[in-house]
């Protein structure tokens, strides 16, 4: 039986991605955000690992311009969930088509992360802060189950191969891979093997 592109991104949240808001927001005293490179970059191994695409278009019709975004299986394409976000421009601003290269950034990014249901950190969550304590405790308030123990420690030996293969350290790179194979992470063996062994462009 086939995947549908809902169990793949069922998958994709049970993994917990979060995305840091570490780009302070000049427009807002202590206010930060991410942008979508940020969020790409952080949401594509996953992707990847998944056989998920994102693709998004700007497009036009008589109603005006707007931004398509679908969500389908690399491997099948009918597959997918999209969404149309309207472009907010003003066409007769001096500075429309810098404020429409503003509006395709910005809906790009609020696409992906409602359409993945992705939530948003302070940079400094792990280290406690108010704002960090505030909203995504709520999400964390209740016993992990199995599955989701797992994906977290998947989590962070990814973030440990990255780190591994940033740093050259091979030997470390080689101890994560064999704890994997002691306790049977399939995902991330898979990892270190496109990173060291095989390594190749994503998304």
């Amino acid at each position: 039986m086939n995947k549908t592109i809902h169990q793949a991104i069922f998958e994709f949240n049970n993994m917990m991605i979060t995305v840091k808001k570490d780009l302070k927001n000049g427009a807002f005293p202590n206010s930060f955000y991410t942008d979508i490179n940020s969020v790409l970059h952080t949401i594509r191994p996953t992707l990847s690992e998944l056989g998920i695409v994102i693709i998004q278009t700007p497009q036009m019709n008589e109603a005006g311009s707007y931004l398509n975004t679908k969500i389908m299986l690399k491997d099948i394409p009918s597959e997918y969930v999209e969404s149309n976000i309207k472009f907010i421009v003003d066409p007769k601003s001096p500075k429309a088509m810098w404020s429409l290269g503003a509006s395709i950034t910005y809906t790009r990014r609020y696409a992906i992360t409602c359409m993945l249901s992705l939530e948003a950190v302070d940079d400094d969550f792990v280290n406690g802060t108010k704002d960090a304590q505030r909203s995504p405790k709520k999400a964390y308030n209740k016993p992990l189950t199995p599955t989701q123990q797992n994906n977290v420690l998947v989590v962070k030996m990814k973030d440990e191969l990255d780190r591994a293969r940033a740093m050259g350290d091979l030997e470390l790179a080689t101890n994560i891979y064999e704890e994997a194979n002691d306790k049977g992470l399939v995902q991330v063996q898979d990892y270190h093997a496109r990173l060291f062994e095989n390594p190749v462009a994503t998304l």
